[in-house]
C-alpha cells in the first residue's frame, strides 16, 4: 500500500506535469504569427497554421527551426522570418497562457500540510530561464 507519510519529498516536473506547455504554446503562438509573421489574417488562417506548427513541433520542444521551416513552407510569411524574434516572443509571452493544473497545486498542498517538501525541477535552455522563473513565481502564488 502506498503510504504518503513515508516520503521526505515530492519533486515536480515543471512543464507538462504542472503547467500544460502545448496548451501554452498553442496560445502564444497565435500571437507570434500576428505580430511577426502574417499580418491582418482572418481567425481560420491563424487557426490552420497554428494547428500545422502544432503537429510539427516536437513534444519535448516547441520551438525548433524544422517546425518553423515547415510552417513558412506550407504557409509563406507577410513578414520576413527572423528565428530570434519569433523565439523572443514565445519566450516573453509562454507564461501570460501557462497556467498550472489546479490538481496538481491541490496535491501540493495537500503534501506540505502533511510535512513533505516538494522542489521543482526543469531542464531548460539559457533562452528559458526568464519564462521559467515567471511560472514558478505564479505557482508559488497558486501554492500559498
Amino acid at each position: 500500500m502506498f503510504d504518503v507519510k513515508k516520503f521526505k519529498a515530492v519533486l515536480w516536473d515543471l512543464d507538462d506535469t504542472l503547467y500544460s506547455r502545448v496548451d501554452a504554446a498553442r496560445q502564444t503562438f497565435y500571437g507570434m504569427f500576428r505580430e511577426h509573421l502574417y499580418i491582418n489574417r482572418s481567425d481560420e488562417f491563424y487557426e490552420e497554421a497554428v494547428g500545422y506548427m502544432m503537429t510539427k513541433v516536437q513534444r519535448n520542444s516547441m520551438i525548433h527551426e524544422g517546425a518553423f521551416q515547415a510552417l513558412i513552407e506550407k504557409y509563406p510569411p507577410d513578414k520576413e522570418y527572423i528565428r530570434d524574434a519569433c523565439v523572443a516572443y514565445y519566450y516573453a509571452h509562454i507564461t501570460d497562457f501557462a497556467k498550472p493544473y489546479k490538481e496538481q497545486i491541490e496535491v501540493i498542498k495537500k503534501l506540505r500540510k502533511l510535512g513533505i517538501k516538494t522542489a521543482i525541477v526543469t531542464n531548460i535552455h539559457k533562452e528559458q530561464i526568464d519564462s521559467q522563473k515567471r511560472k514558478i513565481s505564479v505557482l508559488e502564488r497558486e501554492v500559498k
